[in-house]
């Protein structure tokens, strides 16, 4: 992603997350599934709100997994829509004080 900035999260000398942000939008957050469950996204995501307010995220309503991770934290639904593929697309947004444990 050219033209995002872009954090990550080394053990040792390996990138187990990453982050991704377009201005106020999470463009990417992947974390390596061994390294899942060690709150390296969720410290991520509270990086990324210290800097945008609100914070914005698009994710596909089919993957639940991300859905629960991402209203975890505090994201509420924004929108709703179709894609391109026709699958349907959340846009959730997370404001100061929604970051939650």
């Amino acid at each position: 992603m050219p033209v995002a900035d872009t954090w990550v999260v080394e053990e040792g000398s390996q990138i187990v997350a990453f982050m991704s942000l377009l201005d106020d939008l999470i463009g990417g957050l992947f974390t390596l599934p061994e390294h899942q469950g060690r709150g390296h996204g969720r410290r991520l995501v509270e990086h990324a709100q210290r800097l945008h307010d609100p914070l914005f995220v698009e994710v596909f309503e089919a993957n639940e997994p991300a859905v629960r991770f991402y209203k975890g934290r505090g994201f509420v639904d924004a929108e709703r829509k179709l894609d391109e593929t026709g699958l349907h697309l959340l846009i959730l947004r997370l404001e100061a004080g929604g970051t939650e444990d």
